[in-house]
């Protein structure tokens, strides 16, 4: 069984206007450990999707099945990663990353023995006293995964999490935060209107169409001699090419093209 099924998800907004379809019969499973992401013209409801995945948006109809369970609403299970790191300027890094745990009260010795691990496993220990106005964008996202992280989530949704930051630190920090969820052992589902960055980090990529949106292809994605690469060298295996072309065809077709 898949660990998550998006199952015949519709959405529907109602204005004065009348009533505007969004989503369109969207379907699809996500396996346990997969790094999934989903491409496709701007404003066709990507986000959207994702936060329907998350439970902060009820879906007009369809469901979510999370382990074999229907879900309703928000789930523990779930993390999201949003488009800015929302780190709070005012704390250190320390206090950051532990917020989540203590707003839910579960900052225990165990809670912030992982947390330390985890500050010294990707370079930000010695970070850990400096306000985030100290650091580099790319540090900042690593806080924002971490902080995620310390709530020990089985699935991380990610948000455009590196649409914020210029293009060299975008390569650079898309190659660290794919390291860190590949070894945390982590389930993602990613939101990109970066072709280049899906195919280089997922093993399937969602194309959606123009909305309303509906799924017009799914891709596997599979280098051959290149499996345990980084993201930034799979960008040069010889399937990469053929993988773009491909996924940008079908947006290409859409007349609201992303690159």
């Amino acid at each position: 069984m898949s660990m998550l099924l998006i199952n015949n998800i519709n959405m529907n907004y109602h204005s004065p206007k009348g009533e505007t379809e969004a989503i369109k019969d969207v379907s699809f499973s996500v396996e346990e450990g997969e790094f999934l992401s989903i491409v496709g013209p701007s404003g066709c409801g990507k986000s959207t999707l994702l936060n329907i995945i998350c439970g902060l948006i009820k879906p007009s109809s369809g469901n979510i099945i999370l382990e074999g369970s229907e879900l309703k609403g928000h789930s523990n299970k779930m993390g999201y990663m949003f488009q800015k790191d929302h780190l709070f300027e005012w704390l250190t890094v320390w206090e950051n990353v532990c917020l989540g745990l203590k707003i839910k009260k579960s900052l225990n010795i165990e809670a912030k023995d992982r947390l330390n691990n985890l500050l010294h496993s990707y370079g930000l220990y010695e970070f850990k006293d400096h306000k985030p106005s100290e650091l580099s964008g790319g540090m900042r996202q690593r806080v924002a995964l971490i902080r995620t992280l310390a709530l020990d989530p089985e699935i991380l949704l990610l948000d455009e999490p590196f649409s914020a930051l210029d293009y060299q630190s975008r390569l650079k920090v898309s190659d660290e935060i794919y390291d860190i969820i590949k070894k945390e052992g982590k389930t993602a589902i990613m939101v990109t209107h970066d072709i280049a960055e899906a195919i280089s980090t997922s093993s399937k990529i969602i194309v959606l169409s123009k909305r309303p949106a509906y799924i017009k292809k799914e891709v596997d994605i599979y280098f051959d001699n290149c499996l345990y690469c980084s993201p930034i060298k799979k960008r040069e295996a010889p399937e990469f090419r053929i993988y773009f072309n491909d996924i940008w065809k079908e947006l290409d077709l859409d007349d609201g093209t992303e690159q």
